[in-house]
Order: structure tokens, then sequence, then C-alpha cells
């Protein structure tokens, strides 16, 4: 099939003759097609060179064309990209508590949006363990059963029954010999006790890891 998509400023016509559509092209070059007015010129000069401005930028690392590179925060609150391709089984408005509570506690916090599946936030200097840049919170986004808090703490800094009361399946990590990971997951608003939690999280960042 033969399609033309330069811009006319008669009716488009598609055919499956080609020669019909090489006669039908040649005319209008000559008569009515608007390729050749200045406006159309510079129009197509400006696109040609912003597209080049933008390959030129990125050709040299493709994962900046990802999704979650560019939209940045907006990509974590899109029902795109979960685990298995499934959908959240919890209401967006929960993970804006999340973020809220995070933010209201540590506003200096340096959050890191560019992931695809996990927001971590850091507190001041870089605490480093097996090479291992460790923030204070990561924020899991694209999990289909829960959002997923995990706090990384000193050894023993926090026990298993400070946090039974938070969200649904609290757990405690302790598989590392350096620190701890506390596991929240929160279902729907009911299982996030703001207060409860906003404690725990004060409490985790004046006493954060040390490097």
């Amino acid at each position: 099939m033969c399609r033309n998509y330069v811009f006319f400023d008669i009716p488009s016509v598609r055919t499956n003759d080609r020669r019909a559509c090489r006669a039908f092209i040649n005319e209008c070059s000559a008569t009515r097609c608007v390729i050749y007015r200045r406006e159309f010129q510079d129009f197509l000069e400006l696109a040609i060179t912003g597209f080049e401005k933008f390959s030129d930028g990125k050709k040299s690392n493709p994962a900046e064309l990802m999704p979650w590179k560019i939209l940045k925060e907006k990509w974590h609150f899109l029902p795109k990209g979960l685990l298995g391709g499934s959908r959240a089984k919890w209401d967006y408005s929960l993970l804006k508590d999340v973020f809220a509570l995070l933010d209201g506690i540590a506003p200096e916090a340096r959050v890191v949006w560019t992931n695809k599946m996990l927001v971590p936030y850091y507190l001041g200097a870089e605490v480093k363990t097996g090479g291992r840049v460790l923030p204070w919170v990561i924020v899991h986004t694209k999990r289909a059963e829960a959002v997923q808090l995990d706090l990384y703490v000193s050894k023993n800094a926090v026990p298993l029954g400070r946090v039974l009361s938070q969200g649904i399946e609290p757990a405690v990590d302790g598989g590392n010999p350096d620190y701890d990971v506390v596991q929240l997951r929160f279902a729907g608003k009911s299982d996030l006790k703001k207060n409860e939690l906003k404690l725990l999280l004060d409490e985790t960042k004046k006493s954060k890891l040390k490097g």
C-alpha cells in the first residue's frame, strides 16, 4: 500500500496503485503541496534540530529513556509496572499518605525517584556497609499486595514487638550482621496508624545508622 504522510492543503488520498500514487505526489509537488512553503521549511528545520539534540544526548545511555527516569515521581503514582503485570490492591491515596509522613518528618532527606519499583530516602552523610550505601527508608511502590516500607536501623534497635501494631504482617529482618531492616506493609488506610508510625519514623531518624 502506498501511503503519503506529507502535509497537503487538499484532502488526503490512499491507494493501492503505486503508479497512481506516484503520479498524484508528483502533481501535488508541482501545484498545491505545502512542503515548499517557507513556514513548513522553518517548522521542519526546527523539528530536525530538536530531535538531533534530544537523540544525541540520549543515544549513549538508552536507560535514561525509561519512563521511571523521565517521569520520576509521577511514575510511582501510575498503576503501571507492578510486579507480574498485576494491579495494585490498594488505593494510591494510601501511597500519598505514606510519602506525606516521610516528607513531614524528614524534609531535608534526599529522595531518589528514578528507580523502577522503589523510592529510597537518604539522610545526611552517606552510610556505607559492605560496600553498599544504605538509605534511611525505602518505599516499595510497585507491589500489588501492599505498599511496603523498609526501615534501616541499628542492630536490635527496634524489636518486633515494637511494630506488631503497624500494618499487616510486620517483620524485622536481622539477616545482616551490621543492621536490621524493619518491614512494614500497608494494604489499606486502616492499616496505617499515622501517629504510631510517625513516632517510629522519628525514632529511627534520630538513631539512624552510623557509617
